[in-house]
């Protein structure tokens, strides 16, 4: 917001600037915006810095020659130090030391802390500065392209090490998140998608099943909005999941029918990744649609599946099966399924499911009153949740023994 002729007077006073005539023009052409008004008092510091008497005839006319004319009293080396340093959302000494030391501009990293004293630059903690964003669009229109495109490639590789070298989880999350986002600045979609499959994958699946939903949603919301949800279908089910577990049940299966239709039943039951996403979609909707409806889709589907060539989504299937017969009373039903999954988990090794199942076979125990079993069975996927770091299905087990604790006490 633009500030009052009278309150960014009393500041441009404030700032030592004591000439009437530059201040007036000051405000005629900064129209009052903390951001440009800055710049015009650097630009005063630094022709006083220099032994140049500020004279009106040496400011900016417009506001689209601020920049210019500030740059015009400052030395080739902070130039190109402050183009490098607009790149990155945010840096630390480390990162700075690290762009200087990849783009020679002959600037002294010792001089960190004076160049901070800038008042486009804030501080955001102890530690991390950023450049104010108006100048950092500004910069964008005269940096060249191949530099641009250079420096977003260091940033990424920069981060990409922190990444694969730190033992601490929220920093490699924040790493992976920056790495993330400058990749698109000079990787193809193909080029992104690769990446992503390679290298963030797997740790994206084992951040979903910590539960990790607000994180992953805010990423992979980002990694959306440069490609389509087509391009990288492994990583849209885990969209998905988030946004499930975030309690947007009706969001997460809308998304998923309109990505489906332009399938066919063939198409879906044939292809691993479109399968796991309608397997998905009819877990979902169990929250919030019809169980006699849900029940029937999965009977009509299941039939088509391979379940040798398909075993996780088969096993899905089935779980979601169980636990609406379970919903609906329909015991000995919902046993069989949990019976046949149980079987299944241990021909392929599925321990999360496995663990999910017996929570199921535990809530069915404590439904009929057997609370010695259903202990048993708790505590039994609890133990092997724990064990395997699944941490996401040992807190929904320990839900089951705070019920049985309550209902048998």
């Amino acid at each position: 917001e633009s500030l009052r002729n009278k309150d960014a007077d009393t500041f441009l006073k404030n700032c030592g600037i004591n000439e009437m005539d530059i201040r007036q023009k000051m405000l005629s052409i900064s129209m009052g915006y903390p951001y440009h008004l800055d710049i015009l008092v650097d630009t005063y510091i630094e022709m006083k810095n220099k032994n140049i008497t500020p004279r009106i005839e040496l400011f900016a006319n417009n506001s689209r020659e601020i920049l210019e004319c500030f740059f015009k009293y400052l030395s080739t080396e902070e130039i190109e130090t402050i183009k490098i340093i607009s790149i990155p959302r945010f840096y630390d000494f480390e990162l700075f030391n690290y762009l200087l030391s990849s783009f020679s501009t002959g600037y002294p990293v010792t001089m960190f802390d004076e160049f901070n004293k800038f008042s486009f630059v804030t501080k955001m903690d102890n530690q991390t500065y950023c450049i104010h964003e108006i100048m950092r669009k500004d910069l964008l229109q005269i940096i060249s392209s191949n530099l641009f495109i250079q420096i977003n490639k260091k940033i990424s590789e920069y981060f990409f090490s922190i990444f694969n070298n730190s033992l601490k989880c929220t920093e490699r999350k924040d790493a992976i998140r920056e790495c993330i986002y400058y990749l698109k600045f000079y990787l193809s979609h193909e080029e992104y998608t690769i990446f992503l499959l390679s290298n963030v994958k797997d740790y994206f699946i084992d951040l979903q099943n910590k539960g990790e939903c607000t994180y992953l949603c805010d990423v992979l919301s980002e990694i959306f909005s440069y490609i389509t949800y087509f391009d990288c279908v492994e990583l849209y089910e885990i969209y998905t999941d988030m946004i499930m577990l975030n309690g947007n049940f009706k969001e997460a299966v809308d998304n998923i029918d309109s990505f489906l239709k332009k399938y066919t039943i063939e198409q879906i039951t044939t292809q691993k990744s479109i399968l796991q996403l309608y397997v998905k979609k009819l877990k979902h909707q169990m929250v919030f649609a019809s169980l006699n409806d849900t029940i029937l889709s999965i009977r009509n589907v299941k039939c088509f599946i391979d379940n040798t060539q398909f075993p996780h989504q088969y096993l899905e299937l089935l779980y979601t099966e169980g636990t609406m017969l379970l919903e609906k009373g329909e015991f000995d039903e919902s046993q069989k399924c949990f019976n046949d999954i149980i079987n299944l988990c241990e021909q392929y090794n599925y321990i999360d499911m496995k663990c999910r199942t017996l929570r199921k076979k535990a809530d069915y125990l404590l439904a009929i009153n057997n609370g010695y079993e259903a202990k048993e069975l708790c505590s039994l996927g609890f133990d092997l949740a724990n064990e395997n770091d699944l941490i996401r299905y040992a807190n929904y087990l320990l839900c089951t023994q705070a019920e049985i604790y309550r209902k048998f006490k």
